[in-house]
């Protein structure tokens, strides 16, 4: 594109996420953000880059090392100020759209010849920007620009993108130039690969634009080599990564998903044409028939949800038939069909329908529309045009616009929360989200959520657990053990479930509750939250020594945690032990770049002695990882799905 083109897409692009920089962490960005620790020093990016996303909540499958690196250089650069994650989204989702722009412009030169055929004025550099702005803007992505926790979209999508505009230089390329710019492709659709999953389609795009341009043969081969060992060296990365542990499911029988994947189609057909209700807790399918929920068999969506989605996949399908032979269409056609195949149902996701998973697939469905513009508008009637025109301008501030007002639904969790049930999204999930969030200052709203969760979703142990925490606040014991026992079994919950057990024996007087946190330990080992918690109490029954073994053995086990190498620092100058509480402070500041500072403003606010005079017994819950010893149940992302296949 022409400077003044990338200039005003830049511009354009920053002023419909200027409100996002207000916004906070919600969601998932407590698990990807606030609770990594390999986020939180360079020296760590080799050991983050051999772990699954998650790694101090639930478990996942998600393999996206280069988005954890980007957490990990915002981290050094802002700490926790959320105005900088939000800043970097905004650049990565602009350099996306010019990423776009380069793209769309280069394949619209490429078939300069048969678009002007039709008699178009419209150069391909005005195409290409009208694609980037209609794509940067569409009110569609926000949950993956404003969302810190959905860059990975943004991170994706501009590799896919400049690795699609390497490919048309291979397709006219020989020689060296062949084999340079088919390894350059194919290291871009790796870095794809490692931002996001569905990265790894971009393999399969390149492709099938070079069989689009033509390019069989020695080129075809010489790519098909370097993609080859592009998957091959994804593969040996995330085999390295040790064994995924991603959160249990409801089955979806294969028999529905042509069901779902039909209705799915005609739910973002409708949020990319009219983007009015949108929301992150999206679906097709209902809430599972509590009669049937035994069997994992739910309803099929609406009928007419059905039919509809249906049409508009036969529509695209006969459209991609009839321009088969023009490849400025066809290919983005099959380009989008591609794209949208992982996110469509065929495979089993965490939801059924999400509005960032069109993130890449809108930019193919865009540029195919305004290859099919340019081939049509021309035989239209001239007051068809100008009409038409306005109609598309009118479209495009409308998107504009909409964009720029939902990103104060970011402002903070709670508005979060609230904006999502209001615009639709009345799940169990946001219900027991926001009860989480009431459970302290208004504990009769946070009762009535948990309760509005259970009616969603009877049986909802998420919801159980956040009774019992408001129960332990009432001191209703006799509650929190009946409640507790109505969760046996889950092995999800088994840790909060145990721990929970542990600090009412406490406070009812019938033990001291480490029984149960070594029962949690030994089935979750590498649990911190469930160590810091066994810590706490051996202190508190004036163990100090025994806490600090502990702490060293489980250090030596995940010595990357900082928060557990402080703790020990701590524990340890209780028990007089301070050449340990020496060395286990240096390694927690080694493992976290920030926390030096953040320690020294405390223990200076504190009245503590500095460092270097002579150690003496403090506070064994002081310092940067004081931790009351109170219930927490679930995390603050408890009860949340990962929306990123």
């Amino acid at each position: 594109m022409r400077a003044r083109f990338i200039l005003l897409l830049s511009l354009i692009t920053a002023a419909a996420y200027l409100p996002a920089l207000r916004a906070g962490f919600v969601w998932d960005d407590y698990a990807l953000v606030l609770r990594d620790p390999f986020i939180r020093s360079w020296r760590l990016i080799p050991d983050g880059w051999q772990q699954f996303l998650f790694v101090d909540a639930r478990g996942s499958n998600f393999f996206r090392p280069l988005q954890r690196l980007t957490y990990t250089a915002d981290y050094a650069i802002w700490e926790f100020n959320p105005l900088g994650y939000h800043l970097t989204n905004i650049l990565l989702h602009g350099v996306a759209a010019l990423a776009l722009g380069w793209f769309a412009t280069a394949f619209f030169r490429r078939h300069r010849a048969s678009l002007s055929a039709t008699g178009l004025r419209w150069p391909p550099d005005g195409m290409g920007f009208f694609v980037a702005v209609a794509w940067a803007i569409h009110p569609i992505l926000t949950s993956a620009v404003t969302y810190v926790s959905g860059r990975a979209d943004s991170l994706a999508a501009c590799f896919c993108f400049l690795a699609l505009r390497v490919a048309l230089d291979v397709a006219a390329s020989t020689g060296r130039d062949l084999w340079l710019r088919s390894t350059l492709c194919a290291a871009l659709c790796l870095l794809a690969a490692f931002s996001k999953e569905m990265g790894l389609f971009s393999f399969l795009l390149c492709a099938l634009l070079l069989r689009c341009e033509r390019s069989g043969g020695r080129r075809f081969i010489v790519w098909i080599t370097c993609a080859i060992v592009g998957v091959g060296l994804y593969a040996a990365a995330r085999s390295a990564a040790g064994e995924a542990k991603p959160p249990t499911r409801p089955a979806i029988p294969l028999s529905q998903r042509p069901i779902l994947m039909a209705a799915a189609a005609a739910e973002y057909a409708a949020l990319v044409a009219f983007p009015a209700h949108l929301h992150m807790e999206r679906g097709v399918r209902p809430v599972p028939d509590p009669a049937r929920a035994g069997r994992s068999i739910y309803p099929p969506p609406p009928w007419w949800q059905t039919a509809a989605g249906a049409g508009i996949i036969a529509l695209l399908a006969a459209l991609a038939f009839a321009f088969r032979r023009r490849r400025e269409i066809f290919f983005p056609l099959a380009a989008f069909a591609l794209a949208f195949v992982p996110v469509s149902n065929v495979f089993a996701l965490n939801a059924t329908v999400a509005e960032h998973w069109m993130y890449q697939p809108l930019a193919f469905l865009l540029i195919a529309a305004a290859a099919w513009i340019a081939r049509a508008v021309p035989a239209w009637p001239r007051a068809w045009r100008i009409g038409g025109g306005i109609a598309l301008g009118c479209w495009l501030a409308a998107l504009g616009v909409r964009t720029f007002v939902r990103q104060d639904d970011w402002r903070d969790y709670r508005t979060f929360i609230e904006r999502t049930l209001a615009a639709g999204g009345d799940t169990s999930r946001m219900w027991i989200n926001l009860g989480l969030q009431a459970t302290v200052t208004e504990p009769v709203l946070a009762d009535a959520c948990f309760r509005r969760a259970l009616i969603l979703s009877p049986g909802s142990n998420h919801a159980t657990i956040g009774l019992t925490t408001l129960a332990l606040g009432r001191k209703d014991y006799t509650e929190v053990h009946r409640l507790l026992d109505s969760i046996k079994g889950d092995r999800a919950l088994e840790p909060a479930r145990l721990e929970n057990l542990a600090l009412v024996r406490r406070l009812e007087g019938s033990g001291n509750g480490e029984a149960e946190i070594q029962e949690a330990r030994r089935l979750y080992p590498d649990n911190w939250q469930l160590m810091r918690r066994h810590a706490q109490l051996l202190v508190a029954d004036g163990r100090s020594a025994e806490a600090v073994d502990e702490l060293q053995r489980f250090t030596e086990a995940y010595p990357y945690r900082a928060d557990a190498w402080m703790l020990l620092s701590d524990f340890a100058r209780t028990a007089r032990r301070f050449a340990t509480a020496g060395f286990a402070r240096a390694r927690a500041f080694e493992n976290d770049i920030h926390l030096e500072r953040r320690v020294q403003r405390k223990e200076s606010e504190a009245g503590r002695p500095p460092e270097n005079a002579d150690p003496k017994p403090t506070d064994p819950q002081g310092g940067s990882t004081r931790s009351e010893l109170r219930p927490e149940g679930q995390s603050g992302e408890s009860g949340q799905k990962n929306l990123h296949p």
